[in-house]
């Protein structure tokens, strides 16, 4: 072979090398090129999360403070309840310690003198109390045990 075939073999050699070279170049461009298009879409999609997880977390504090809020009325509702609930007990226990040994009469209806429970008039039990509330009434038992009283003695 001659020197001027092996400048050719040579000079034929590096193009095919130069060719490779730039094929590979182009290669790595297009490879890049598209990595950084995968690369700008991870981030918007990491971008999207990120927002996504904000409005999570926020929406999450509000639904811990209406919690939180919620139960401190709770709580507070409860106290009024119990503190109503005494109230109550103490009332009861004031108004049977007040009743004790009175008798309540029921007051007369409109348009009549007479009480319905033992059919006196008011004037006739001045010293007794009067309600509009049935279920204060006891007269009627101290009527019904005085009848007895006179069935016993007469029967």
């Amino acid at each position: 072979m001659s020197t001027s075939e092996r400048a050719n073999e040579a000079a034929t050699f590096e193009r095919q090398r130069a060719e490779r070279a730039e094929n590979e170049l182009y290669a790595a461009k297009t490879l890049e090129s598209i990595t950084e298009k995968e690369r700008d879409q991870l981030r918007e999609e990491l971008a999207t999360c990120r927002e996504a997880l904000n409005k999570t977390r926020i929406e999450a504090d509000k639904a811990i403070d209406d919690a939180t809020s919620a139960r401190v009325e709770l709580k507070q509702a409860h106290a009024q309840i119990l503190k109503l609930a005494m109230d109550l007990d103490e009332a009861k226990r004031r108004s049977a310690k007040d009743d004790a040994g009175i008798t309540i009469h029921a007051c007369p209806p409109k348009g009549s003198g007479l009480m319905p429970c033992c059919g006196k008039t008011p004037f006739e039990v001045l010293g007794d109390r009067m309600t509009l509330n049935p279920a204060y009434v006891n007269c009627d038992r101290e009527r019904l045990l005085a009848e007895n009283e006179k069935l016993r003695t007469s029967g």
